[in-house]
C-alpha cells in the first residue's frame, strides 16, 4: 500500500475544526467521517480510508488524528526539505508490539515514520534512493533496508565520506545481527531523527551567529549586542552541557561504539564552529582580539562537560594561559580556527612537555585536543594493566624510571613494541575511534613505536599527520615503519627532525623518505625562547629567594623527580668551605626539584633535602615542589645537573645552560644519544656516581672529588657562553610548526 503525494498543499487549517472539538459526540463522529471521505482519492488510498473508518467505529479518534497529522508533517518535510519534529516512533511501534489488535494500522504508521526518517537521512548524505525505497511498507522491512544499504555501499560509496560509510556499515551490521529488527529499527530511527534535528538546530544557531559577525554594526547596535553577550554566552554553555547530557542518555545508547564516536565528533565540530563564530562576533563588537573557547571542548575550554565523554585533562594547559609578569604568555592574536589532536603520554613526562609546547604555540590560532594514548585511547590493550592489577604500563614505566631500575625498563621497552605490533588491527581501530570522537583537522603524534598505525589511520581518513619525536634519537619513533606496514609516501604525512645533524639524519633516513623530513627545531616551550632582561632576572631571583651574588646549580632528574635528586643534594651538603673555594669565590645555591607533592615519596624527598645538615657555610640547598617555572629557574642558573631526557636537554640548550649528566651504568639508548649529542656540542659532561658497594673507598668522598672539577668546568663554560652570541642556533619551532601545519592543511584542501 503506497501513499500518493498530490501536487496541491494540504494546510493544517483543514484539521483545525476537528482538532478543536473537545466533545467526541455523534456530530464529531460524522464530521470526522466526512473529513476522511473528503480526503479520499486526494492523498489517502481506499485501503487507508477503510482502516481509518474501522478505527472510527472503535472510537480511536486520537489514532486517526495522529495518522492524518503525520501525513501533513510528511508533506511539509518533503516540500520544504526539512525534518518534521512531531514523530514519536517509540510510542507508535511500542503500541504495535504490545497491542496485537492494532497491529496492521500501527505497523503502517511506524513503518512510514521509519521510511521518512531514513529518507531524510539518505537525502542529507546526497544519496540517490532506489525506487524500491518507496515500497518499504510491504513485508520483510529489515531485509529490504539491508539490500538497499548494500546496494548504496556498492554503487554510491564514492559519494560518502569515510565517517558516513562507517556509520552506515554499523547500521547494516546491527540490522543483520539484531533478532528483533523492527524494535531496533524503531529505536535507531528515533535516535537518528533526534540527532539530525539537533544538528539542524545547531546549524541554525551557527548561521545566525555568522550573519551577525559578518555584518557592519552601528554604535547603537554594538552597544545593544554588548549587553547581550554575557547572557548569550551563559545560554550557549548551558545548551552545550544539556545537549551532552541528553545525547548520552537518550540518543547514543542505541548507537554502536563507532557510530557514537562519529556522532560525538560531528557535534563537537558544530560546537567548535559556533564557538568560532561567537568569538568573531565578540571580537567585532568589543573591537579587540578575542580567542574564545566557551563551548568548543578543546583543552583551552573552561567548561568541558563529562557527558561528552571528553578525555581527562592529561595536561592542564589552562594554567599555561595565565599572565606572568616574568614570562608573558603568547599574546592573543585573534580567533582559533582549525583543531589539532595531539597523541601523547605521561611516560617520562617529556612527551607532556612537548605537548605543552605545541599547545602554547597554538594558542590563538588552533583548538588543541589531547589524547593520553596509553592511559585512555589504548587502555583496553594494556597487557601490563591486566597482569599487574590495574598498574598500567605508563605507571610502571614511571615507577621504574624514578627508581632507576634500568634493567627492567629495557625489558619493557624491548617487549612492549612486540605486543603493540601483535595488536595492530585493534590498536588502529581504537585510534580511529579517538579521531572520530575528537574530529580534528590534523593529528600529531609525539608518541613512539605506533607511528605506522597513526599513519595508516590518517591515510584511511585522509587527514594530515605529523610525527614529532621527543628525543634526538628518532629510532623508537620510526620503529615498525616500512613500505609494507604503512604508506611512507602519503602526501599529508611529515616527520620533524630537531636539528640538521648527520647522525640524526642517518637514523631517520633509514626509513623515512627525505621529502617527508622537516627540520623544525626542538619543540621547547615558548618561555624558553624569551629574551630575558637584567630586570627580569632580578625579579626571578627575588621569587626564589636567591641572592644576587650566589651561583645557582639546578638539580632536576626529569618530570618524575628521580631519587638521584636526593643523592646529589647529599653530595653538596658534604662539601667543605675549602672545596667550594677551589671552584668559585662565590656562594652556591642548590635548587633541587622534588616532583609532584601528591606522591608520598616526593614529600619525603622534599623534607629530607630541606633538613640536610650542610657542612659548608658557602652552600645553601633548597628543595622545591614541581613547578611550571622551569624556564625561570634555568634563566638564573649557572649549571643544570640532570638525566639526559629529550626535553630537559633541549630546554637547557635553548637556555644556553651547561649540563652535568647523571649517567648510571645502564641509561636508555635514546638518553645516551641525547647526552653524547650535547657533549659533542661542548654543552655537557658525563658523571657516574660511585657505587655504595665499594669497600675500598668511601663513595661519598669519591663522588665529591669527581664532581668538583666538572662543576668548575661548567662554570667556565657558562661564562664563555655569555659572550658567544651565535653558539648553538636552532630553527624557530613556532615558525616551522605553523608553516608545516598550514602547508599540510592547504595540501589537504587541494587534493
Amino acid at each position: 500500500m503506497l501513499l500518493r503525494w498530490p501536487q496541491n498543499h494540504i494546510e493544517e487549517e483543514h484539521l483545525n475544526h476537528w482538532i478543536s472539538q473537545s466533545i467526541q459526540d455523534e456530530s464529531f463522529h460524522k464530521e470526522t467521517e466526512k473529513l476522511i471521505d473528503d480526503w479520499k482519492d486526494i492523498w489517502i488510498s481506499d485501503e487507508e480510508c477503510r482502516n481509518l473508518k474501522l478505527l472510527l467505529e472503535k472510537g480511536e479518534f486520537d489514532l486517526i488524528y495522529r495518522y492524518l497529522d503525520l501525513q501533513i508533517s510528511y508533506r511539509k518535510a518533503e516540500d520544504k526539505d526539512i525534518l518534521h519534529d512531531s514523530i514519536e516512533l517509540e510510542k507508535h511501534l511500542d503500541q504495535y508490539i504490545h497491542y496485537p489488535e492494532k497491529n496492521q494500522f500501527l505497523l503502517e504508521v511506524g513503518t512510514r515514520c521509519i521510511q521518512h526518517t531514513l529518507y531524510c537521512w539518505f537525502k542529507s548524505l546526497n544519496l540517490e534512493l532506489p525506487k524500491e525505497f518507496q515500497n518499504l511498507i510491504e513485508a520483510d522491512l529489515s531485509k529490504k533496508i539491508q539490500r538497499i544499504l548494500q546496494d548504496i555501499l556498492k554503487e554510491q560509496s564514492f559519494l560518502l565520506s569515510v565517517k558516513d560509510k562507517f556509520f552506515i556499515e554499523g547500521f547494516l551490521k546491527n540490522l543483520q545481527t539484531n533478532e528483533d529488527s523492527l524494535d531496533y529499527l524503531n529505536r535507531f530511527c528515533s535516535s537518528l531523527e533526534q540527532s539530525m534535528l539537533w544538528e539542524k538546530t545547531l546549524v541554525e544557531i551557527l548561521e545566525e551567529l555568522w550573519q551577525l559577525s559578518s555584518k557592519d554594526h552601528s554604535k547603537e547596535d554594538k552597544a545593544k549586542l554588548k549587553i547581550q553577550l554575557d547572557y548569550f554566552e551563559k545560554e550557549l554553555v548551558n545548551l552545550h552541557k544539556f545537549l551532552g547530557k541528553f545525547l548520552s542518555s537518550s540518543i547514543f545508547p542505541i548507537f554502536s561504539e563507532t557510530q557514537e564516536a562519529i556522532a560525538i565528533g560531528k557535534f563537537r565540530y558544530l560546537f567548535q564552529e559556533i564557538n568560532n563564530s561567537y568569538g568573531k562576533l565578540k571580537e567585532k563588537i568589543l573591537e579587540i582580539p578575542c580567542d574564545e573557547h566557551v563551548c568548543c571542548m578543546c583543552h583551552f575550554s573552561q567548561n568541558i562537560s563529562e557527558h561528552w565523554k571528553v578525555n581527562n585533562q592529561v595536561i592542564d594547559i589552562l594554567a599555561e594561559r595565565a599572565d606572568s609578569t616574568l614570562f608573558p604568555e603568547m599574546p592573543c592574536t585573534g580567533q582559533s580556527n582549525k583543531s589539532i589532536l595531539i597523541f601523547t603520554c605521561g611516560g617520562g613526562k617529556g612527551h607532556l612537555c612537548t605537548t605543552k609546547a605545541m599547545s602554547q604555540y597554538a594558542l590563538g590560532k588552533y583548538h588543541i585536543l589531547i589524547a593520553n594514548t596509553l592511559e585512555e585511547t589504548l587502555a583496553s590493550t594494556d597487557f601490563f594493566k591486566k597482569l599487574l592489577f590495574d598498574f598500567s604500563q605508563e605507571k610502571l614505566y614511571n615507577h621504574l624510571l624514578k627508581n632507576e631500575e634500568f634493567e627492567w625498563l629495557k625489558l619493557i621497552t624491548a617487549i612492549g613494541p612486540f605486543f603493540i605490533m601483535m595488536q595492530q588491527e585493534s590498536i588502529e581501530k581504537l585510534i580511529r575511534l579517538e579521531i572520530f570522537k575528537q574530529n580534528p583537522s590534523l593529528i600529531i603524534s609525539c608518541f613512539p613505536v605506533m607511528n605506522a598505525m597513526f599513519l595508516n589511520v590518517a591515510k584511511e581518513l585522509t587527514i594530515p599527520f605529523i610525527a614529532v619525536p621527543t628525543d634526538l634519537d628518532t629510532g623508537l619513533f620510526i620503529k615498525g615503519m616500512n613500505s609494507t606496514s604503512c604508506d611512507l609516501n602519503y602526501p599529508l604525512y611529515r616527520m620533524t627532525l630537531a636539528y640538521e645533524n648527520p647522525e640524526m639524519r642517518a637514523i631517520i633516513e633509514r626509513t623515512i623518505p627525505k621529502d617527508k623530513i622537516h627540520i623544525s627545531g626542538f619543540p621547547v616551550r615558548p618561555s624558553f625562547r624569551v629574551n630575558v632582561t637584567p630586570e627580569m632576572k632580578q625579579n626571578i631571583r627575588k621569587k626564589f629567594q636567591v641572592q644576587a651574588d650566589e651561583k645557582i646549580i639546578m638539580v632536576m632528574m626529569g618530570g618524575n623527580a628521580g631519587l638521584a635528586t636526593q643523592k646529589y643534594a647529599e653530595i653538596f651538603a658534604a662539601y667543605s668551605d675549602s672545596e667550594i673555594e677551589s671552584i668559585t669565590d662565590q656562594e652556591l645555591h642548590i635548587i633541587c626539584l622534588c616532583g609532584d607533592q601528591k606522591f608520598p615519596e616526593n614529600q619525603r624527598m622534599l623534607s629530607h633535602i630541606n633538613g640536610l645538615q650542610i657542612q659548608s657555610k658557602k652552600i645553601k640547598i633548597s628543595g622545591i615542589p614541581a613547578t611550571e617555572s622551569i624556564a625561570e629557574i634555568m634563566t638564573i642558573s649557572d649549571i643544570l645537573i640532570t638525566k639526559p631526557g629529550g626535553c630537559s636537554t633541549n630546554e637547557a640548550l635553548a637556555k644556553r645552560l651547561p649540563m652535568i649528566f647523571h649517567s648510571p651504568f645502564a641509561l636508555m639508548d635514546w638518553e645516551v644519544f641525547n647526552m653524547e649529542f650535547c657533549i659533542k656540542a661542548n654543552m655537557g659532561a658525563k658523571f657516574k656516581m660511585a657505587s655504595h658497594r665499594n669497600f675500598f673507598q668511601d663513595p661519598m668522598v669519591k663522588n665529591k672529588q669527581r664532581l668538583l672539577p666538572l662543576i668548575k668546568q661548567a662554570f667556565r663554560r657558562k661564562e664563555e657562553l655569555q659572550n658567544d652570541v651565535h653558539h648553538f642556533q636552532s630553527k624557530d619551532f613556532k615558525k616551522e610548526f605553523f608553516h608545516l601545519v598550514e602547508s599540510l592543511l592547504f595540501l589537504q584542501n587541494n587534493l
